[in-house]
């Protein structure tokens, strides 16, 4: 197993939930298998198809059933995942700084990762270099927006960047934006659940993570409910973005 440079800070968080990821991560598996269907839609034959943030592997079946005879890179920072890459080729490596040829992969899928970049213009050119002429990047990505419940009930919440922002850096990409919702029979469960997908790392490190404990009561006051239904609900505007490397 290859392993290179890495984001350490954010290796540690997903190390750590790794056991309980796959089991409350439902929405990111949704997520993951829905981009996966989009990219069979574009891209008919692939050789090489890189999968950065990878995780516990949500779309590595699917993408297998689309692509048979591919070879699936399996990336991701957290070694726990990498272990789990079965017959795929595993690569512990930061995203950012791919340990990869220029021109070799036809596709980089990457679901629910790109947001973690500390410099999205940075990772989408390094994901371009690794990229074929004709090879597409397939990216979904929370945008901004997103857990804005959270935001209202007074809790800190990463910033997420707009499809404005992410068309200009990717000329003539194909954006469509989808609402997506975790719930919880009280807002302790919703954090709680929101936590254990590892939704609480600050991008950066001078950032401050959520501070339940401080703001508790404000936020079980302001957050946000409708009176049609008892649970508690945290919206995601994921933006699915198609593009192609001409």
């Amino acid at each position: 197993m290859a392993v290179y440079p890495i984001n350490r800070r954010i290796a540690t968080r997903y190390e750590a939930i790794a056991d309980v990821y796959p089991q409350t991560a439902t929405m990111q598996q949704d997520i993951a298998l829905h981009l996966a269907t989009m990219l069979s839609e574009r891209c008919h034959d692939a050789e090489c198809i890189l999968d950065v943030g990878a995780g516990p592997g949500f779309a590595g079946l699917k993408l297998r059933d689309y692509y048979p005879t591919a070879d699936l890179v399996w990336c991701d920072l957290a070694k726990h995942n990498i272990t789990q890459a079965a017959d795929y080729l595993p690569l512990q490596a930061d995203f950012a700084k791919l340990p990869i040829d220029n021109n070799r992969i036809d596709a980089v899928f990457a679901s629910m990762a790109l947001h973690w970049s500390q410099s999205l213009a940075t990772t989408l050119l390094e994901w371009q270099r690794v990229l074929k002429p004709g090879g597409w990047l397939a990216i979904a990505i929370p945008l901004e927006g997103s857990l804005n419940e959270f935001k209202i009930a007074g809790l800190n919440i990463n910033t997420f960047p707009n499809a404005t922002q992410l068309a200009d850096k990717l000329t003539n990409a194909t954006i469509t934006i989808q609402t997506h919702q975790q719930t919880g029979k009280s807002l302790s469960d919703l954090i709680t659940c929101f936590k254990a997908t590892g939704g609480n790392t600050c991008v950066k490190p001078t950032q401050r993570g959520l501070r339940g404990k401080t703001f508790w009561l404000n936020a079980q006051k302001n957050f946000p409910r409708s009176e049609a239904t008892p649970y508690y609900r945290l919206t995601y505007r994921i933006g699915y973005i198609l593009w192609q490397k001409h």
